[in-house]
């Protein structure tokens, strides 16, 4: 009695039994098309979080920390001026808040608001 290791190959894989060459390659290929998508959905969820505009007259913490650049201590530090400042008028005051420069202003500019 021949026992089968996987129900749809013989032991061995099959050889060059052109049906079951076919049935792996059909195989292999959902599995690359699922792995593909669900890469896709991932990466494309990642992006339309970033998207919110976020109010740096208002924001907390966590919308802080949504930008690019800015962690815990760099949130906190924007709070602290706002409040010691009396809020934001521009947003290019976001550079005066020590350790934001240029450049994070930039990355994030588009998702910057006052209102």
């Amino acid at each position: 009695m021949t026992r089968y290791i996987f129900p749809a190959l013989p032991p061995g894989g099959g050889g060059n039994n052109p049906k079951i060459m076919d049935y792996m390659e059909v195989t292999m290929t959902m599995i690359k098309t699922f792995l593909l998508t669900l890469t896709a959905v991932f990466a494309l969820s990642a992006f339309a979080v970033e998207s919110e505009p976020v109010n740096l007259n208002t924001a907390d913490v966590e919308a802080l920390t949504s930008l690019q650049g800015i962690g815990q201590k760099k949130a906190e530090d924007i709070i602290a001026w706002r409040d010691a400042n009396g809020g934001f008028s521009d947003v290019e005051e976001l550079t005066e808040v020590q350790g934001i420069g240029e450049a994070t202003l930039s990355a994030n500019r588009e998702r910057l608001t006052l209102e």
